[in-house]
């Protein structure tokens, strides 16, 4: 593994000291991975369902672990196990009023917006023994996201943001805020991993989003069961665009787009691993995507 950062190592895994946490990045990264370049926004539910695709291979030891980095159209995406979803149809029906596709993951979680201003990175790894644990997956995953974000002065660690959508205890956080969503899935012998990154906008773009997805809740008749519908708070939001204008005030330097994001983080996750080797996705992976894809829909239909 390359030289990285003290920060990086900085807390615990489970209560361990940092030399665990040293010794367990070291152990993960050491290994081949595939970065995974892949990418198709005008089919939203395929682009969702490759993650689960490749995963399974993974899974099965016919595939090293993967990095991937894609966008999303425009779309709320939330878990197919989501609690608020009472009337899903209500919510389909409110997603196709408003130009959103419904996409349904397999990993937990509540909606999140997939959209020109978010970056949505997925890793697939086997498990094996017990490793990686929940927590472990949750603090060794993110390592070149974390390493990619303070080489651009921001930084970032694990955190819940109340008032944030979607919020846990391994939300991603910039100064108090919410700077990315993540949740695993954990099946057939792989951990698969997801973030969606806030990289651009300001203000009104957060508060469009929160306030959209508080519609797409009541629209979904949350309230009406168990759990509350979520009341959200755009100020507990945040994107790197304005991360990297606090880190640069005096504005010298352009901020950096979404592109240029996504080629810093793959650079940072090719140092941790040394050996990230790009290619597309096989044709029998993607094969599986789109056989895997109507799961990403809810039953009446949507787009993708």
């Amino acid at each position: 593994m390359a030289s990285v950062p003290d920060f990086l190592f900085a807390g615990a895994v489970q209560g361990a000291p940092a030399a665990r946490r040293r010794d367990a990045l070291a152990a993960l990264w050491a290994r081949p991975w595939r970065w995974i370049e892949e990418d198709r926004p005008e089919e939203p539910a395929w682009n969702l369902a490759l993650d689960e695709a490749l995963a399974e291979w993974v899974g099965a030891g016919e595939a090293p672990p993967f990095v991937r980095l894609w966008t999303g159209r425009r779309s709320l995406v939330t878990s197919r196990y989501d609690p608020g979803l009472v009337d899903r149809r209500g919510a389909l029906a409110w997603c196709r009023a408003h130009g959103y596709d419904l996409l349904l993951r397999s990993s937990g979680g509540g909606a999140v917006v997939h959209c020109e201003l978010t970056l949505n990175l997925s890793i697939g790894l086997r498990a094996r023994d017990g490793f990686p644990s929940i927590a472990e997956a949750y603090e060794l995953l993110p390592a070149g996201l974390l390493l990619a974000l303070a080489e651009l002065g921001v930084e970032a660690g694990y955190a819940s943001v109340p008032g944030s959508f979607c919020d846990g205890r391994w939300n991603l956080a910039a100064r108090g805020r919410k700077l990315a969503g993540t949740a695993q899935r954990r099946r057939a012998g792989y951990v698969l991993w997801h973030a969606v990154l806030l990289a651009e906008g300001g203000e009104a773009e957060l508060a469009r989003m929160s306030g959209d997805i508080e519609a797409f809740y009541r629209a979904a008749g949350a309230g009406s069961g168990k759990r509350p519908a979520p009341v959200l708070d755009p100020s507990t939001l945040t994107t790197v665009e304005r991360e990297w204008r606090s880190a640069h005030p005096d504005g010298a330097e352009p901020v950096p787009r979404r592109k240029e994001l996504a080629e810093r983080i793959r650079r940072a996750y090719d140092r941790l691993c040394g050996r990230l080797s790009p290619e597309a996705a096989g044709r029998k992976e993607r094969e599986r995507a789109r056989e895997l894809a109507p799961s990403c829909l809810p039953p009446d239909g949507a787009a993708g």
